[in-house]
């Protein structure tokens, strides 16, 4: 049988993989692209930076929630720890932080693989 805690942990290898696959290609690519180019990408695009301090604003939050789960399970003995909605919390505030990340990795590579890979040929 199939648990939450199961599901979730599956999801979590594939997008941690993901995540060092696309890290490995921007690290490789960035040699290809100036690196006042880069900057001036990453930081006169608006939506880019604004997108990536909300992404690491939810990452944060959800850190923090997370810690919190932990810190309120070790304090409290007589909690459940086999209850679904403290198991359901722990892991969707986990896989939230490795969204957060994965989405906040793509962004990058979209800023660093060049223009005309996204352009259509015509």
């Amino acid at each position: 049988m199939v648990t939450i805690g199961a599901t979730t942990q599956f999801l979590t290898i594939i997008l941690s993989t993901a995540g060092i696959l696309l890290i490995a290609r921007i690290h490789t690519m960035k040699y290809g692209v100036d690196s006042a180019t880069l900057r001036a990408r990453a930081f006169l695009d608006e939506s880019f930076l604004r997108d990536c301090w909300r992404l690491l604003l939810v990452a944060c939050t959800l850190f923090l929630l997370h810690a919190i789960f932990e810190l309120t399970g070790l304090l409290e003995a007589p909690m459940d720890e086999s209850s679904l909605i403290a198991v359901l919390l722990d892991e969707v505030t986990e896989l939230g932080i490795l969204i957060c990340i994965f989405i906040l990795v793509y962004k990058w590579l979209k800023l660093v693989s060049p223009r005309k890979s996204f352009e259509r040929k015509e």
